[in-house]
């Protein structure tokens, strides 16, 4: 993650008085996040599309945006990268190198604050491409830039992700590439190939397999290495979203180090959740505890895997349990969430039987004794999902 390059001031961390960190319970800040993230379907939904986005997985951003508004026919449409004029909502590597919908507008400033502000900033968004940097003496930052150079003059454009590797792996430096295991060949480095899209202008087209890449329209300047900016807005943005957090959770959402978030923090409030260690802000912790929670106390959604409010990484937050977490939050293949009542009570998988779409149902723990309403309202987010999913009809399986 990068950050702002101006405007830097020593921030410290300051208690809300010498008692020492407010006291905070999960339940407080679930609901925060939860009427946040717009889930309680406001007259006015927030806007989830400003600088940090909406993740996507195999569409999966489509619900999320519908569950803000509760009609597949009130989300945004996601439109190519060239239909500059269009349609305002785009898809492209964004944050840690994932799919994310954006709004076309933001995206020039979300470049800025995403460019690395050092090497170290560089090694730690890069993941697995920046260990292999750092192991062969490279320079992250240059060699980010050699990439989206090569990007930005090769793609001009549509091209497959396989097609584009290909002839970017021919027209970058060396030192860009490494041998791929999977793949049994030397390519370009992947997270160094995605997080080099977005400034070298390129998004991606929706719904393609094979992925799709194009040049975005309008074409936003090239970046350089040192150009970074932003990370200010970036890291209130996510405070926004989330309420409080620690640095380094932060800097696992956003990509980059726990020292660059630190840099961008405002002045914060030493908070614990259920006794572990965040901060806030002082505008965020009124808001946490102004007493909402009544506000999520009936809100019954069936959650996409990558839904914004999935995506904190203080998991405990939301599901208490190790053993449920990691049953939510698996290495490979997540599935959708249960929220029932403002509380994640279980999970859910989508299988498609033609035009039929089957929901099957875990939940955490003894099954819940459904009242008429709950049941009745999971059986409308049920019928969300296959309009979301352009099934003809569903069947929401329960245990």
């Amino acid at each position: 993650m990068a950050a702002s390059g101006d405007r830097r001031s020593s921030r410290s961390t300051r208690s809300a008085d010498t008692a020492g960190p407010v006291e905070l319970t999960a339940a407080q800040v679930r609901a925060d996040r939860i009427i946040a993230t717009g889930l309680d379907r406001p007259a006015s939904p927030p806007d989830l599309l400003g600088r940090l986005g909406v993740q996507d997985s195999a569409g999966w951003s489509l619900l999320a945006l519908a569950n803000r508004v509760g009609t597949g026919a009130g989300a945004p449409v996601v439109g190519r990268p060239d239909q500059a004029g269009d349609v305002d909502a785009v898809l492209v590597w964004s944050l840690r190198g994932s799919p994310h919908v954006h709004r076309r507008t933001e995206l020039d400033a979300l470049a800025r604050s995403l460019w690395p502000r050092s090497a170290e900033s560089a090694f730690a968004s890069l993941a697995g491409s920046g260990s292999g940097l750092r192991s062969d003496g490279i320079d992250p930052r240059q060699a980010l830039a050699d990439t989206a150079g090569a990007m930005r003059s090769i793609i001009t454009g549509p091209m497959t992700k396989g097609e584009a590797s290909a002839a970017v792996t021919a027209a970058a430096p060396p030192e860009c590439s490494a041998f791929c295991r999977p793949c049994g060949v030397v390519h370009v480095r992947e997270m160094l190939f995605r997080c080099a899209a977005l400034p070298a202008g390129i998004g991606l087209q929706p719904g393609t397999t094979p992925v799709v890449l194009e040049p975005l329209r309008p074409r936003a300047p090239a970046r350089t290495p040192g150009e970074h900016r932003g990370g200010v807005e970036l890291v209130a943005a996510a405070l926004d979203r989330y309420g409080c957090v620690t640095p380094g959770e932060l800097a696992e959402l956003l990509g980059g180090t726990p020292a660059d978030v630190r840099a961008d923090l405002p002045e914060t409030v030493a908070v614990t959740v259920d006794g572990r260690p965040a901060v806030t802000t002082p505008d965020l912790l009124d808001r946490i505890t102004a007493g909402e929670q009544g506000r999520t106390a009936e809100v019954v959604r069936l959650l996409g895997p990558v839904d914004p409010l999935l995506a904190a990484r203080d998991r405990a937050v939301l599901v208490p349990g190790r053993a449920d977490q990691r049953k939510l939050w698996p290495a490979l293949g997540f599935p959708g969430a249960v929220l029932l009542d403002g509380a994640i009570a279980g999970l859910w998988r989508a299988k498609r039987s033609g035009s039929r779409l089957d929901l099957t149902v875990e939940w955490f723990g003894t099954a819940p004794a459904l009242s008429r309403r709950q049941r009745d309202a999971l059986d409308r987010e049920a019928e969300l999902v296959a309009d979301v999913r352009s099934a003809a009809s569903v069947r929401l399986v329960l245990p």
